[in-house]
């Protein structure tokens, strides 16, 4: 299992790369610093204006959240330490039913989860700002609220950052959004499929055909079995329709 510290350290050099296999199906995203340092383009040199500024912390907090969704997600719900999991290319997948025990993380558990990585992405976005020669940042402590519903993620947080240059001083401290992600509805069909497989062993085809989704059914020997919750329908960034990624879900059970 990643610790957050090797994690961390992933984000830094930019080369976390998810790899998920379904069923045949492949997703590669990555979570990457190149993509904060294309963004910083907005505020370089520093122009010391509040506006560029603003712009640039928005387009960090974007590009935090949609990542670290995708991160969650294709993990089974969590972000950094999960006790069962199940090691499937290079990604640690959580159980979510194993030795016919329900050990799903629960929502509570994946917002904390998520909510630590969107601080973490969002903190090194911000440290590319460039700066000139001679100009001092103070940051204060980041607060972090969050709300996952069926269509959207609502995100706000709190992190008062100064720029002290030339006494001029510039301060930046609450920052927002809401994307669209359907994670929440993922969320709550992972939640009642592993409710079904605890009771019994398959899922009848026509609950399965139930669900606004592609579900994909992977053995692993005979002991394990990952699911993965495709929705296709899901925009990961409403300006870039053509290059999306679709969202999976992931959770592993076994014996």
């Amino acid at each position: 299992m990643f610790k957050r510290g090797q994690i961390t350290i992933f984000l830094v050099v930019g080369i976390l790369i998810l790899f998920i296999t379904a069923g045949g199906y492949f997703l590669k995203n990555k979570l990457s610093v190149s993509n904060f340092e294309q963004e910083s383009k907005m505020v370089e040199p520093l122009t010391f204006k509040t506006a560029s500024l603003k712009i640039y912390a928005d387009s960090c907090l974007k590009e935090a959240v949609l990542s670290s969704i995708q991160i969650v997600a294709a993990q089974g719900g969590y972000a950094y330490f999960y006790g069962e999991t199940i090691l499937r290319e290079n990604i640690e997948i959580a159980y979510h039913l194993k030795n016919e025990k329900v050990i799903y993380p629960g929502n509570y558990f994946l917002e904390n989860e998520l909510s630590l990585l969107i601080k973490d992405a969002f903190g090194l976005c911000l440290n590319k700002i460039s700066i000139s020669p001679g100009t001092e940042i103070k940051t204060g402590e980041m607060k972090i609220n969050l709300a996952i519903n069926q269509k959207k993620i609502a995100v706000k947080i709190d992190y008062p950052i100064t720029i002290l240059q030339e006494n001029k001083e510039i301060t930046l401290e609450n920052y927002q959004g809401e994307y669209d992600s359907n994670l929440g509805y993922l969320l709550k069909a992972s939640s009642e499929l592993v409710t079904i497989l605890s009771s019994q062993k398959t899922i009848p085809l026509n609950t399965l055909s139930s669900y606004d989704l592609i579900i994909k059914v992977m053995p692993i020997g005979d002991k394990s079995i990952i699911y993965s919750l495709v929705d296709e329908q899901n925009i990961v960034d409403e300006r870039n329709r053509v290059n999306r990624q679709p969202l999976v879900f992931n959770f592993a059970v076994g014996r």
